[in-house]
């Protein structure tokens, strides 16, 4: 897998750089498959500015990742994460925050002209790399959508699991060409060198 940055930017989440190293160890050798670190959201329905914490590109589709470290809990409809500090209320739920963040980007591609017929795949997942999910099955969530330390493990493996869930999903089971699938990274983070 090809990770644009190379290195993770300047983050203070010990979960992110974790699941950094994970995708640079995921698809070896194939760079078809592409994951961009913290996505800029220019255009989000709810929020003035967002971001996503990984874009994954890959012929399966765009995925984005959100990462939430620590411990975890779930508490009358209120998300928690716990460290050597204490216990935290999450500002959001993770998995509205990944769908939103999917829903901006798909918006935001969809409104170039290049892409505006284009049949898109895309979907979520939360990545918790510091806990066990311990089976807990909520209807708010599938536990596909899910990625815990034992999947941290083998994170190609459950990224595979990931696509075929949202490949399954009606309307979504399409693949990108090599072709598309550049134009698409080069429309959400392309490079250019402005001259004086």
């Amino acid at each position: 897998m090809k990770l644009i940055p190379d290195r993770p930017f300047d983050t203070e989440s010990h979960a992110e750089r974790k699941i950094f190293d994970v995708l640079r160890e995921s698809f070896s050798g194939d760079n078809s498959i592409m994951a961009l670190h913290s996505f800029n959201l220019t255009k989000h329905e709810k929020k003035r500015v967002g971001e996503a914490d990984f874009l994954i590109l890959s012929k399966f589709g765009l995925y984005v990742l959100e990462v939430k470290g620590g411990g975890i809990s779930y508490e009358n409809g209120s998300w928690f994460t716990k460290n050597s500090l204490g216990k935290f209320p999450l500002k959001e739920d993770p998995f509205k925050q990944a769908n939103s963040a999917m829903f901006a980007i798909e918006k935001n591609v969809k409104s170039n002209p290049t892409f505006s017929k284009l049949r898109l795949p895309i979907g979520f997942g939360v990545v918790f790399p510091d806990c066990i999910w311990g089976g807990n099955q909520g209807a708010e969530w599938d536990r596909e959508t899910i990625g815990d330390s034992k999947n941290v493990r083998n994170f190609e493996r459950w990224l595979n699991g990931l696509f075929k869930y949202w490949q399954d999903k009606p309307n979504n089971g399409f693949v990108l060409d090599a072709v598309m699938l550049k134009d698409i990274k080069n429309y959400l983070r392309p490079n250019f060198e402005l001259v004086v």
